[in-house]
């Protein structure tokens, strides 16, 4: 039985109603036959974009190590220092690594303020006073610097403040209620501590000269203090003064933050051996995340008969196997005692991953801070070199890898296009050729039938 269809004239649609040959399949068949190199480029793209993703995903990972590598080969990471205070509720302090190990005695005397100047109540806070303008001068200007002025564009004391809290001058304003007759008064604040940050002139001209007389004029609510901190005897010791109630500088290396007033305060500095650990820690677990990802990506698994997308891909293990064997290799030109990181407790497992082991890390970096950074220094250096090798941007390994890859799935998307587009100027010849061979067969079927209708009519007639 022929095969039917939407249209018995359309190109793209053979029917088959002459023939009763299903034409369709016919050329489906044709074109499946003729698209094999077209699927075989996808298959092979597929395989392609695999290995991509994989040497991306290692890239990624690489880079992370480098980084990691790069804080081991900084000697200054080694002298990290860490800082202690007995009351942290009076000072926290905080190191550098040039802070000196020891300890310290803390006696807070004062801490800084800010000045704060108040003036006199009024009935009103949104009183029309009369145009007018706030003149105003820090401790911490120039003395070459002009006074500040501000105008208001609302004359009232809450104008005022918006006025001054939209200045950004050094200086903010708000309205408070006293609760006294005269309850509203202008407040005006010190954004800074320290009697460097103090207000030295506010005046108030035309309609504000009432509300601010003159600096003499207002109500001093606060000081503006320095802190005072004294070192050693709480009385007699040596006197450290700050603007702010962080001090840094005052004691190299140290900064301490002022909370509150208290005496005999240790601070104590040290080293501090998890922050060195850490860093350490942090090259290694990357290194082991490394070897994890190309080992994932490398496998085969012989149950499934399935291959990881970096199957086969023996220079990338070369190289890791470079970079471990730089850093861990030993030097008997180097301290004795520090001659390989396995000295220092960092090692390399049955699996080919590294391990550190805490307390012989940390008894080695007590003994000799400077041994174990000249080591990582060294180990670090020697193993950039196969490490650069394999993440140069440009030139890298993993750079070149995925070019090259990206290059072939160009390709073969380039050669899938062009076969599709092909095999589509194919299955309209096909088509056509089918088409007018229905059309021929068509033809042939209606003289048949003409025929036989003739002759049935004259054997008709002879009856």
């Amino acid at each position: 039985m022929a095969a039917a269809t939407s249209s018995t004239g359309s190109l793209t649609s053979v029917s088959g109603l002459a023939s009763g040959i299903d034409t369709k399949a016919i050329i489906d068949a044709q074109l499946n036959a003729d698209r094999a190199p077209a699927r075989l480029a996808e298959k092979n793209r597929a395989v392609a974009q695999a290995k991509l993703d994989a040497v991306k995903a290692m890239n990624i990972q690489m880079l992370s190590m480098r980084d990691a590598l790069d804080l081991l080969k900084d000697k200054a990471n080694f002298g990290a220092k860490s800082a202690t205070s007995s009351n942290e509720s009076a000072v926290a302090a905080s190191s550098t690594s040039s802070a000196v190990a020891g300890s310290l005695t803390i006696n807070v005397k004062r801490l800084a303020t800010a000045h704060q100047v108040a003036s006199a109540g009024q009935s009103s806070a949104t009183t029309d006073l009369g145009s007018g303008s706030i003149v105003l001068r820090l401790a911490s200007t120039a003395g070459s610097d002009p006074d500040i002025t501000i105008t208001p564009t609302t004359n009232t004391m809450t104008g005022i403040a918006e006025a001054i809290n939209a200045a950004n001058v050094g200086v903010s304003a708000s309205v408070i209620n006293d609760g006294s007759a005269s309850p509203y008064r202008l407040v005006i604040t010190s954004t800074k501590t320290g009697a460097v940050n103090a207000i030295t002139k506010l005046d108030g001209t035309g309609g504000f000269a009432g509300l601010l007389p003159s600096l003499a004029g207002l109500t001093e609510v606060t000081q503006g203090l320095d802190a005072q901190v004294r070192i050693g005897d709480k009385d007699t010791g040596l006197l450290l003064q700050s603007a702010s109630n962080t001090m840094e500088g005052a004691i190299p290396g140290l900064t301490l933050t002022l909370k509150s007033v208290a005496d005999g305060i240790d601070v104590t500095v040290g080293q501090n051996t998890d922050s060195v650990r850490g860093k350490v820690q942090g090259f290694v677990d990357s290194y082991n995340k490394t070897v994890e990802a190309y080992s994932s990506s490398s496998k085969y698994d012989v149950a499934t008969r399935s291959a990881g997308p970096l199957f086969g891909d023996y220079d990338i293990r070369s190289r890791l196997s470079n970079i471990q064997s730089e850093m861990t290799r030993s030097d008997d030109n180097r301290l004795a005692g520090f001659q390989s990181l396995a000295d220092v407790g960092v090692t390399v497992d049955v699996d080919g991953k590294l391990t550190v082991n805490a307390s012989i890390f940390d008894a080695k970096l007590a003994a000799n801070q400077d041994a174990v950074a000249s080591l990582f220094l060294e180990a670090g250096v020697a193993a950039t070199v196969p490490m650069e090798s394999l993440t140069r941007s440009t030139d890298g390994a993993m750079a070149l890898k995925q070019s090259t890859l990206e290059n072939s799935i160009l390709a073969y998307t380039n050669r899938i296009t062009t076969i599709d587009a092909r095999l589509e100027q194919r299955k309209a010849y096909y088509q056509n050729k089918f088409l007018a061979m229905e059309r021929i067969i068509a033809s042939l079927n209606s003289q048949s039938n003409s025929m036989t209708s003739f002759i049935n009519g004259l054997n008709s007639s002879k009856k």
